[in-house]
């Protein structure tokens, strides 16, 4: 706004330290221009609530640094917790759907094709092996499957391959 960015009015307002030229120029700036003197004048008021509304919260309901420090660390260990379980559940699921596809295939087209059919799928999505599989990567290895299944099992095959492999 005239020549002031949102960093400068931010700065100025926190009283932070600007280089002298820019302090001068915002301070001549205000002097003239009534619109930022205004805008200046309700974000001070604002800033000054906020801080007084700030201490007055830290009064009413003191908080020991370290029990904040240990109620953080609770927090985050319950999250990483949470996404450990997902992360194990997901990668159950995975191998739960690869052993019933293994199954599938073998029946169709015997032991050993479906063993290597699920390699290779695996390979051509770029992982490295099936236990690298995840979410992320599952579509595209079924869709490596399935083109892998339409030639061992034909088009019926490829498609139960695909229905039976969704997620």
């Amino acid at each position: 706004m005239h020549g002031i960015s949102e960093q400068q009015w931010i700065d100025y307002l926190d009283q932070r330290l600007l280089g002298g030229d820019e302090h001068a120029r915002i301070d001549a700036h205000l002097a003239d221009c009534h619109e930022c003197r205004e805008l200046h004048r309700r974000m001070s008021r604002t800033v000054k609530s906020l801080q007084e509304m700030g201490f007055e919260v830290g009064r009413r309901f003191p908080v020991d640094e370290d029990q904040l420090h240990v109620s953080l660390a609770k927090v985050l260990a319950r999250i990483l917790d949470t996404e450990a379980r997902q992360q194990r559940l997901t990668h159950t699921g995975i191998q739960e759907r690869l052993d019933q596809l293994e199954e599938m295939l073998a029946l169709m087209c015997g032991s050993w094709t479906a063993v290597n059919a699920l390699r290779v799928a695996a390979k051509n999505t770029l992982v490295n092996s099936l236990d690298e599989l995840t979410t992320d990567n599952w579509t595209s290895f079924l869709k490596r499957l399935t083109a892998i299944a339409e030639v061992f099992c034909g088009d019926t095959g490829a498609k139960l391959v695909w229905e039976y492999g969704k997620l």
